[in-house]
């Protein structure tokens, strides 16, 4: 009798469950049509905790201040002409001593420091902007600006949505695809070719767009033990990762832009000049 007081038990509580969610599958049908609801509920990211959505608030925040400080750095070079030694020196200096200070500075000592680093990687962009810019124009560096920050949302915001931890994995395949780019990079430093920059730049493109949705998720399971434990997550280390992210990103879009541009211009140019050749010799014939 006890056994199949437990079997009804469970069998009233599966139809229960069964009715629950046939009813919110209807309400999420009759809200927008799929599945993921009607769109207020999709920005209000349900599945996450208040403390991990304030912090998500911090860490996007922070990414846009450095990005603020990096247009800032790309600026002064154009203008100012930093050398490109002291240029190395700041970038990677601020970098190593972030990375073996990290734990023992403050927050507001990190935020100092990642805004240091974030203005040298910016002057470090420069000539690559100034020369997209003579190829084309000013709007060339904007469109990707656009296509970066696009790019950059549509795969943060897929991994904020989707089930949690169900990226993680990528961790050991971009890690190992980082290493054959390097290696890539030294034979092709050594026996230059074109394959192996198309390699270096369309494999780049694809290895940092995958390490987007890594890092997005990696930052809220980091967040969320920090939270179990009692503890206050590092705003400024994981604005950090999204930074290199996107420098990253922006850096091999405005490559691949300026080169589809530049070979427009020589096919362009070529078809003048040999409309003028046909000009040239028609009015010398005639």
């Amino acid at each position: 009798k006890y056994r199949e007081r437990e079997r009804a038990a469970q069998v009233c509580s599966d139809k229960a469950r069964m009715a629950e969610y046939r009813r919110g599958g209807g309400a999420r049908q009759s809200d927008g049509g799929d599945g993921f609801g009607n769109l207020e509920a999709l920005l209000k990211f349900s599945a996450l905790a208040e403390p991990m959505r304030m912090h998500l608030v911090a860490v996007y925040t922070m990414l846009s201040i450095l990005l603020l400080s990096a247009t800032v750095g790309c600026v002064a070079n154009i203008y100012f002409r930093i050398p490109n030694m002291l240029l190395f020196l700041g970038s990677s200096g601020s970098l190593f001593y972030f990375m073996f200070n990290s734990s023992s500075m403050s927050e507001s000592n990190k935020r100092s420091m990642m805004l240091v680093f974030a203005a040298f990687s910016g002057a470090s962009l420069a000539p690559l902007v100034e020369m997209a810019a003579a190829i084309a124009s000013e709007w060339l560096v904007l469109a990707a600006l656009s296509c970066t920050v696009l790019i950059f949302a549509c795969f943060s915001l897929s991994a904020l949505l989707a089930r949690r931890r169900s990226y993680l994995f990528l961790g050991a395949w971009l890690s190992s695809g980082v290493s054959c780019l390097f290696w890539l990079g030294l034979l092709g430093a050594m026996f230059p070719n074109r394959l192996h920059f198309g390699l270096q730049l369309y494999g780049g493109l694809l290895l940092y767009s995958g390490f987007v949705v890594y890092d997005t998720q990696l930052i809220v399971e980091k967040a969320e033990l920090c939270f179990q434990a009692g503890m206050k997550p590092s705003v400024v280390d994981d604005a950090m990762k999204l930074f290199t992210d996107f420098i990253a990103l922006f850096r091999r879009i405005l490559i691949i832009m300026a080169r589809n541009q530049q070979r427009k211009n020589e096919h362009q140019r070529r078809s003048n000049s040999y409309k003028r050749a046909d000009q040239c010799s028609t009015a010398y014939e005639y």
